[in-house]
């Protein structure tokens, strides 16, 4: 228990360290990384894959292959930024393998229908619009709003220039405007 309490004080780079020497064997600094990181994690994929079952087995995998690879983590970005490549990956191969197994059974469930958080009118309303996006701008729309990500870290994550990053997230706010009307951006500057 006091060990726990030592490893909430230290920042990620920290625990990263010590949990690359600690694992397999020992697992607390990497326990701590996953619980401090975890609601992000969660919103995000969800956010992506539109289901809170599906949600939580993409986290569940997430954190298997962040346990399996965290030795060879270069640290040449954020352990956040890692870790949100990972998942925003795995959420989208999990997208990949839902409509392969659609198209193969010829099946559609009634829960293409997106998760709603809560019944306020703006997080129903934020969802449908992230819902009408595509996987690839629903991802981009996801890290910034969900995880804090800039733009410079989602280029990282999801492997794009940074100035097609830019113009991924720019493009996805006009598809919203058209379709909703203001941005969330566009409420921040009124509030300017």
């Amino acid at each position: 228990m006091h060990k726990r309490r030592e490893a909430a004080q230290l920042p990620d780079e920290n625990l990263v360290a010590i949990a690359r020497q600690q694992l397999p064997y020992r697992t607390t600094a990497y326990e701590e990384l996953m619980r401090r990181h975890r609601t992000k994690l969660y919103y995000l994929c969800l956010r992506i894959v539109r289901q809170s079952d599906d949600a939580e087995d993409v986290v569940q995998e997430v954190m298997l292959k962040v346990f399996h690879g965290l030795k060879g983590f270069s640290r040449q970005s954020k352990f956040s930024t890692w870790l949100y490549s990972i998942a925003s990956n795995a959420c989208l191969d999990h997208l990949r393998k839902h409509a392969a197994q659609q198209r193969h059974t010829g099946y559609l469930d009634e829960a293409n229908e997106p998760y709603y958080l809560s019944q306020d009118d703006d997080r129903i309303l934020a969802e449908k619009a992230l819902a009408s996006l595509g996987d690839r701008d629903r991802t981009m729309m996801a890290l910034y709003y969900t995880t804090g990500l800039t733009l410079e870290e989602i280029a990282v994550v999801m492997n794009m220039k940074l100035s097609a990053a830019k113009m991924r997230y720019y493009r996805a706010l006009e598809k919203l405007r058209k379709q909703f009307g203001e941005s969330p951006d566009d409420k921040k500057h009124q509030e300017k």
